[in-house]
């Protein structure tokens, strides 16, 4: 859980929620470019109105 996230703050500041948005989705990229066996899921995000980030890392299913 990520209880702070500057950049969330910065887009949030200058009104741009929707492009910050977007620029998580680099943390989904790197993650499976890292490691293409597991998957990494943004389960609630600040800028999607929740009150805090939390991200899932899990090893994909077989066949996937």
């Amino acid at each position: 859980v990520v209880t702070f996230c500057p950049l969330a703050d910065v887009f949030q500041e200058v009104g741009d929620a929707k492009f910050g948005r977007l620029y998580c989705h680099i943390d989904q990229a790197k993650q499976t470019a890292y490691n293409p066996e597991y998957e990494f899921i943004q389960a609630k995000n600040v800028l999607d109105g929740d009150a805090y980030c939390q991200f899932v890392t899990r090893k994909k299913p077989a066949g996937a």
